[in-house]
């Protein structure tokens, strides 16, 4: 892990006895050092600073770290079974020629740029020399970011909001959306102008229930903590159990699961619900879950009753948020339990959250902005989640 790279300009100090430069090429290791959010972070502790071993005065730390975190060596054995572990590789190895591949302007140009063929035989064409026997390193210029985390690691955004239109879905006890175009055409200045008038409930399509909604105490949209909209998602899988049965629930026991699979705690997270009915938001009489339209007999996933009591007396999140109707299940929408157990403990709640099943179960940031309704019981919303652009499967499926 701890391998230090010292790059020279000349390949044997002893066969060219001239001065040298030499380039130190790891980062410092610390608690800022940059790791995707499925390993862990570097940690250091003090283990003894003064006079504390014979009357020698003496600093000693312990430290933690995954052992793939800053500047490291990815061995042969960390993708193939039978691959090499660090020990285990030749010593020789370790002391040889650069081949550095310059793909800046590309980097500069596509984030997602990478080394071709091409470039591997530009680079020996220029040199006059071969690979073979070489550390191949990649300069793409991407250092430069390594002190923003964000912009080290590339992300890739998910929008996470169904578009607001007529055709958008919603029970018949709220208003659904409305708009009205006011002008299109030649207008004021005699310029050409487009604009309209909506009306909607603010509780329809992927919206926010602020506190308010259910407590005369509670938060309206407006009064809402800035950093309670900015977290990280925590994503609750119950795919399997919601294609069985379709008023299945978030339990504690599934709460409980993602912490230990994630190795995270759930505070001050947006907790979220995976369970698949997105994909039935374009056929309304499935997503709302029932044939009538009647909210007393619908049928969809939510949170259990006992799962938001244990997150308000054990947990200390910012939000929850569904991928379905609301945050109850269907049938207990005739009492909202999760409603009355959230909410008035100043936990938001997230409806009609589209794309959940594009963003890993741990690792994405979400960005909750609703609309700023002065003492709004709720608002629509745009939900965005990213994440670092990283090929993780595990993260994006496992339960």
């Amino acid at each position: 892990m701890f391998l230090v790279l010292i790059c020279s300009l000349v390949y044997s100090l002893h066969a060219f006895p001239l001065p040298v430069k030499l380039v130190d090429m790891t980062h410092t290791f610390d608690e800022t050092v940059i790791h995707y959010p499925f390993v862990n972070g570097f940690q250091m502790e003090t283990e003894m600073n003064g006079t504390e071993l014979n009357g020698v005065w003496i600093l000693t730390e312990k430290y933690s770290s995954s052992i793939h975190v800053g500047t490291h060596m990815d061995a042969p054995l960390h993708f193939i079974p039978d691959g090499l572990a660090v020990d285990q590789i030749p010593i020789n190895h370790f002391f040889a020629p650069a081949a550095v591949i310059d793909i800046t302007e590309k980097a500069e140009l596509d984030p997602d740029a990478e080394v071709t063929v091409e470039d591997l035989l530009n680079w020996e064409c220029l040199t006059e020399q071969s690979l073979n026997g070489t550390i191949v390193l990649l300069k793409s210029g991407w250092g430069k970011r390594w002190n923003d985390e964000i912009a080290f690691l590339a992300r890739r955004m998910v929008d996470m909001t169904y578009t607001f239109d007529e055709k958008i879905n919603h029970f018949p006890i709220v208003n659904g959306f409305k708009k009205d175009v006011v002008l299109n055409g030649t207008g004021m200045g005699n310029m050409w102008w487009l604009a309209e008038d909506y009306s909607a409930s603010v509780h329809l399509g992927t919206h926010m229930d602020a506190p308010a909604h259910t407590s005369p105490t509670g938060l309206t949209v407006d009064q809402l903590p800035l950093h309670h909209l900015i977290a990280p998602a925590a994503v609750i899988d119950i795919t399997a159990k919601a294609e069985l049965d379709p008023d299945a629930e978030i339990t504690v026991e599934d709460l409980l699961n993602w912490e230990s699979i994630t190795g995270h705690t759930l505070n001050e997270t947006i907790v979220l619900m995976k369970s698949g009915w997105g994909k039935k938001w374009n056929n309304q009489t499935a997503y709302l879950g029932s044939p009538d339209l009647d909210i007393s007999n619908a049928k969809f996933p939510g949170l259990a009753p006992e799962a938001a009591t244990w997150l308000i007396e054990n947990r200390n999140i910012y939000g929850y948020g569904t991928d379905a109707v609301h945050l109850d299940k269907g049938s207990r929408s005739d009492t909202f339990p999760v409603h009355q157990t959230l909410l008035p403990n100043n936990v938001f709640g997230l409806e009609n959250v589209a794309n959940v099943d594009q963003i890993p179960i741990y690792g994405a940031t979400l960005y909750v902005m609703p609309m700023k309704i002065g003492g709004g019981s709720g608002a629509p919303t745009r939900i965005i989640a990213t994440y670092p652009e990283v090929i993780y499967d595990t993260l994006l499926s496992r339960k």
